[in-house]
C-alpha cells in the first residue's frame, strides 16, 4: 500500500526530510520519494505492512533542519505517475547496453496503469516522447534512437528533463537517466548551473549508469545525481 502525505513548507527550500512519530514503527514503512511543489512537499510513503492503517495527519509529525511543519493530509494516492527517462545517444554507449536500455523503458511503459504517462529525451536532445503516443508510437519511437552522437550533450539533456519534470504538477513524477558518464562538452548549461537546477528543481532524478563506465566515473556520476535527491 502506497500512501502520500502532504506537508505545507512555506517558503522554506527542500534540504532535509526527516519523518516522523509513528509510534516506534517507523522502520516497517519505507519513504519512497519526497515531490516539492511549492508550497508543498508530498512523501510518498511504502507501507506493505500495514502498520500505517488507522493513522491520521496528527499522528505523524515532519520537520526540515529542527523547523516543524504542518502536515495537512495523509491519504492512500491515487495519482498517476508521470515517467520521463533520458537515454545517453553517444556513440560511447556499447550497443548491447543501449538495446537493453531501449526494452527497459518500453517494459516500464507495458506496465503503465491507465493514469500513467511516459516520456523519452533522445537524439538531438529532443522530447522524443511526450505521453500522449498510442503504443506503436512508442515501440517506433523508441527503436528510431540510435547511439550515435559524437559526445555526450548530458548538462542539456537534464536540463530538458527537469524542464519537462517541473511543467507536470498534478502527477508523482519520476525521472531516470542511462548513461555511461556525465557531459564532455563545453557547450550549452555548465557543469555549475546544472548543479543549481539539481537542487532547486525538486524533482528527484534517479540514474542507471552502465557498467563499462570507470569507477572514478561512476563515483561522479553518483555524487551528481545525489544533489536531486535521487539516486
Amino acid at each position: 500500500m502506497k500512501k502520500a502525505g502532504t506537508v505545507s513548507c512555506g517558503s522554506v527550500l527542500l534540504c532535509l526530510f526527516c519523518l516522523w512519530g509513528l509510534y516506534g514503527r517507523a522502520h516497517a514503512a519505507v519513504v519512497e520519494q519526497a515531490q516539492v511543489v511549492m508550497p508543498e512537499i508530498s512523501v510518498y510513503i511504502c507501507d506493505e505492512e500495514g502498520v500505517m492503517e488507522g493513522l491520521k495527519a496528527e499522528d505523524i509529525s515532519a520537520n526540515i533542519d529542527g523547523a516543524a511543519l504542518e502536515v495537512k493530509a495523509l491519504t492512500r494516492s491515487e495519482q498517476g505517475i508521470f515517467y520521463i527517462f533520458m537515454l545517453d545517444v553517444s556513440s560511447s554507449m556499447p550497443s548491447a547496453h543501449f538495446r537493453a536500455a531501449k526494452q527497459a523503458v518500453l517494459d516500464v511503459y507495458t506496465g503503465l496503469s491507465s493514469r500513467d504517462k511516459l516520456a523519452v529525451i533522445g537524439n538531438d536532445v529532443a522530447l522524443l516522447l511526450d505521453g500522449g503516443e498510442s503504443t506503436d508510437e512508442v515501440r517506433a519511437a523508441l527503436e528510431s534512437l540510435a547511439a550515435r552522437d559524437d559526445s555526450t550533450m548530458f548538462n542539456d539533456a537534464i536540463g530538458v528533463l527537469l524542464d519537462t519534470a517541473t511543467a507536470v504538477d498534478e502527477m508523482r513524477r519520476v525521472a531516470g537517466v542511462i548513461s555511461d558518464g556525465l557531459d564532455d562538452t563545453d557547450a550549452g548549461i555548465s557543469q555549475g548551473e546544472l548543479e543549481l537546477l539539481l537542487q532547486h528543481s525538486g524533482v528527484a532524478v534517479y540514474a542507471l549508469a552502465i557498467d563499462t563506465a570507470s569507477t572514478a566515473v561512476l563515483e561522479q556520476f553518483q555524487r551528481f545525481i545525489h544533489l536531486s535527491g535521487g539516486e
